[in-house]
Parts: C-alpha cells; structure tokens; sequence
C-alpha cells in the first residue's frame, strides 16, 4: 500500500509541475509525459495486484469458496444490518457426516474432492443474497439474510436431500456423502459468538440424532 501511494504521489506532482511549465524543453518534456504514462500503468497494475491480494486473503484456497476470515467479516456485517432494520437473518452450521472415514478408506485427495464438491453445492443452492465459506476442516457456514428460523430450515432440508439424494463423482469413482445441519435465527442484542454456538449446538444434536439430518436451536 505504501508503494502505491508514493506512485500515486509522484504521478499527481508531475503532473503538478507539468501544467505549471516548470518543465521545458521538447525532448525533456516528451521524456517525463512517457515516465508518467508508465507511472501511471505501473500504479494501476499495482492496485489489481493488491485487489487481487486482498480477493485471495479471503478465500479458502482449497474449494474456492469464502474463507472463515471472510465469514466473520460478513456475519459481523449482517449482525449490524439486523439490529438496525429489525429483520431477521439465520446461520446454517454445515459437517459432513463421516468425513474421517471417508479419508480413512479413500485418502486425503479424495477427501479433497468431495469438499470441493460440497462446497460447489453450498455456493450454488442458496439465494444470490445468501452467504456460504468453508469454516474449517469439514464444516462449512451459511449466512440466510431476512430470514426466519421455519424458512431457513426448508432452504437446509432442500440442500441437505439433494445431496442425499445423489453420489459425488470422484477418481476412485462415485461415493455417496451426506451433511448434517444445526441453525439458529439471530436474536437482538447477542452476538456473533452466541450464535454461532447455538448453530453449533444444534449441529451437534443432528449428529446425536443419526446425522444426515437437520436441527434447530428454537
């Protein structure tokens, strides 16, 4: 970032001096309008390469999908939306049932694939406004904004059957998988980690209860 700005710097004061006419001279001034033109296309490239940086910083380098350090960032953003507009938003705690010995039998590549997979389906079942990123290990967040507990639980029933309801494709060929699911409805003046441990909770009762199944925290 520093460099950048020290670019931007320069590139504003040559413009400065050059509008002044404290630089003359055909060839010379040639010479500093083409070092401009570079400064300014070595700022810009800069700018993307940090753009690109920060992008990186916030996805699970694994499956693509949003990281943990960007799931704190936007439940921490929606946490602050619900308590201004009074609606509600639910937090969907998501673990593949098994996944150990899934590993265990297949090894760790094969394992791979399947949260690569998993974490396909999360991205591309929920609404465009919806959240979802890989909290760690086998377990993955999705964020519901405007969102009840009741509607939540249909939008994880209808992903959690369809992937029930199918085998993934991988090298060794096609296993069958299954998610378990804990939710819970943000409440008013808690916060990110009150939630996350009632989701969590529940989760734990879905995997009690037989796994491949959903739960709530009423």
């Amino acid at each position: 970032m520093l460099l950048a700005a020290q670019i931007t710097d320069l590139t504003l004061l040559i413009h400065t001096l050059l509008n002044k006419g404290r630089f003359n001279g055909g060839d010379r001034l040639d010479d500093l309008k083409q070092h401009n033109k570079q400064l300014i296309a070595e700022n810009k490239a800069l700018r993307r390469a940090l753009e690109a940086e920060k992008e990186r910083a916030f996805r699970d380098s694994l499956t693509g999908i949003a990281n943990r350090r960007a799931y704190e960032q936007r439940l921490e953003e929606e946490i602050n939306r619900s308590n201004r507009s009074d609606k509600p938003f639910s937090l969907l705690v998501w673990d593949i049932d098994n996944f150990k010995q899934i590993n265990d039998r297949f090894g760790h590549q094969i394992g791979d694939q399947i949260l690569i997979a998993i974490a396909g389906e999360l991205n591309s079942q929920v609404r465009s406004c919806d959240f979802s990123a890989r909290f760690g290990g086998e377990e993955f967040v999705s964020i519901i904004p405007d969102c009840p507990l009741s509607q939540a639980y249909n939008i994880a029933e209808g992903l959690r059957s369809k992937i029930a309801g199918k085998s993934i494709a991988t090298s060794q060929g096609d296993i069958h998988v299954t998610l378990s699911c804990g939710i819970a409805e943000f409440t008013p003046n808690s916060d990110a980690n009150e939630l996350f441990e009632r989701a969590d909770q529940a989760l734990y009762q879905a995997k009690k209860q037989g796994k491949n199944r959903i739960s709530r925290s009423d």
